[in-house]
């Protein structure tokens, strides 16, 4: 479930990182007296500017006729790089993004806003690209991550939408329906050794019940937390027959269990973090009862043996080793 998750936000994460770039249009004249007009007055040739916007440090380059034409290169008071051309006073063309942690967004602009195709590169490796339009992604996008895991899918008006698939480095797949950068709705996640997770998602959690199938054919269902693990009552159903009931918490059965098996006999008692603790109690098909203590998953202590035909018989064992009857 966190790989999605990471993949997905990725996406997300590089887009939010390079704003797109806001025309200079207040400028410190005390800071500018170096620079030149032309016969009319107006800004003409190189020019050296000194906006008056809190994030922007510096803006350097052509004027003709008054307006900003040619290339420019702006610094950001966060150390945040872009450059690239104007046409008319306004960005037009293809710029370069260079945020001060290393990200890096190249593409072009049209008009002042993002259109066409976009590449952003994250400090760490990852790279997303994919479509603007009039200034918000939108279209197909996907998205790398540093450790090789891919995510693609749609975008419309800026927000992730439509259906989305992540495929990890190690095999895992997982897919599903994005809705304004939330898992809403249907998800499958299908793991490299055939495993099988498939259930409902509500903004970005786990919601209702979902099914667990493995490759030998058992299946479980049951709930998940936040985190994507097992958690509350869950029943399964073993690939040899029968069918197990009980409580897992944070992904480890935890609390009282009811196990039956193909053979007909029932084994009860309780687990704690992952493993069977306490007192247990095995129902044998025939009407035989054996019950005593778990440590640590292990029969440990004296042990009863009661046979359907009024038998009955003590045992003692130690780290599940029968030691004597």
């Amino acid at each position: 479930m966190k790989t999605q998750t990471a993949i997905v936000a990725l996406v997300a994460t590089l887009l939010a990182g390079c704003g797109s770039f806001q025309p200079i249009d207040k400028v410190d004249s005390a800071f500018a007296d170096h620079n030149r007009t032309n016969s009319l007055g107006l800004k003409h040739g190189p020019w050296t500017e000194f906006p008056e916007q809190e994030d922007v440090l510096s803006a350097e380059g052509d004027y003709v006729a008054g307006k900003k034409h040619g290339h420019w290169v702006v610094q950001f008071t966060d150390g945040s790089v872009a450059e690239g051309p104007f046409v008319a006073d306004k960005a037009h063309g293809r710029w370069v993004e260079r945020e001060a942690n290393g990200n890096v967004s190249e593409g072009e602009y049209v008009n002042n806003k993002r259109h066409g195709k976009w590449v952003h590169r994250g400090a760490d490796g990852g790279v997303a690209e994919g479509e603007y339009v009039d200034g918000k992604p939108h279209g197909k996008w996907v998205a790398q991550g540093a450790n090789g895991d891919v995510g693609e899918g749609e975008y419309v008006d800026g927000k992730e939408s439509g259906h989305w698939v992540v495929r990890s480095v190690n095999g895992n797949v997982a897919e599903g329906p994005m809705v304004d950068f939330k898992r809403q709705g249907r998800w499958v996640e299908r793991s490299a050794n055939g495993e099988v997770l498939d259930g409902t998602m509500v903004d970005d959690k786990p919601h209702g019940k979902w099914v667990h199938r493995l490759p030998d054919g058992s299946v479980a269902e049951g709930e998940l937390n936040v985190t994507g693990k097992k958690h509350g009552h869950w029943t399964a159903w073993p690939a040899e027959g029968g069918v197990h009931k009980g409580d897992m918490v944070n992904g480890q059965q935890h609390g009282r269990w009811v196990e039956q098996f193909a053979d007909g006999h029932v084994q009860e008692g309780d687990y704690v973090d992952g493993k069977r603790h306490g007192h247990w109690v095995f129902r044998l098909a025939n009407g035989d009862v054996m019950e005593g203590p778990v440590v640590d998953g292990k029969q440990h202590g004296k042990w009863v043996f009661r046979g359907a035909n009024g038998e009955v018989a003590e045992c003692e064992y130690v780290d599940g080793n029968e030691i004597g009857c």
